[in-house]
């Protein structure tokens, strides 16, 4: 225990500092899904480490409240069943290369290409 006694506060700030901003640069690197943002974000986890990490914490990631969750689920939920109910008839030859959460985009383009156009919203 004598090797505590000689371990300065800089020290415990440095080593905690650092695995704070390693865990934010892990952190962008796994939730970003922007590439642009991506870099930027470790550009300024690497040049600017303290205001860097103190600027992630607190605008890096968009939180979404409660309200606006439950209404992106309610919105995910609407889109997933009129591509289910709408689109299904409509089967691509190349259907089983595409990964299924692009089925509904090809099925649409499909569409487009036989002639169906959806109609012009008027004001």
């Amino acid at each position: 225990m004598n090797f505590l006694k000689d371990i300065t506060w800089t020290e415990i700030f440095i080593f905690a500092h650092t695995c704070a901003a390693l865990v934010c640069m892990l952190r962008v690197l796994y939730k970003q899904k922007n590439i642009g943002s991506t870099f930027a974000w470790l550009i300024i986890l690497f040049l600017f480490p303290v205001f860097g990490t103190i600027a992630y914490i607190l605008i890096g990631e968009p939180r979404l409240g409660i309200a606006r969750a439950k209404r992106t689920g309610e919105m995910n939920r609407f889109y997933r069943n009129f591509a289910a109910t709408h689109l299904a008839d409509i089967y691509l030859d190349i259907a089983d290369q595409v990964k299924s959460r692009y089925h509904g985009i090809s099925k649409v383009a499909e569409k487009k290409e036989r002639g169906w156009v959806q109609p012009k919203a008027t004001p």
